[in-house]
């Protein structure tokens, strides 16, 4: 997911779920204020919302989870 799926207005995204099927997901505006607190907080120039510590070189988390299994 990318930074720029989530901006103010916007309060649903879709990602691809099991079987390959879309979902839509629903952000409420509590959850809204936490992302923007969060991405406020970031200082690098990378376009995923959220990325591993863990594994500098990579963009993004592994969809599957954190752990990769």
């Amino acid at each position: 997911m990318e930074r720029s799926q989530i901006k103010d207005g916007i309060d649903s995204f879709t990602v691809i779920g099991k079987g390959d099927k879309p979902r839509v997901c629903f952000i409420d505006p509590v959850a809204h204020r936490y992302i923007d607190e969060y991405l406020a907080l970031r200082d690098d120039p990378r376009p995923a919302l959220f990325v591993s510590e863990q594994q500098k070189g990579r963009e993004k988390i592994n969809p599957r989870g954190s752990s990769g299994s």
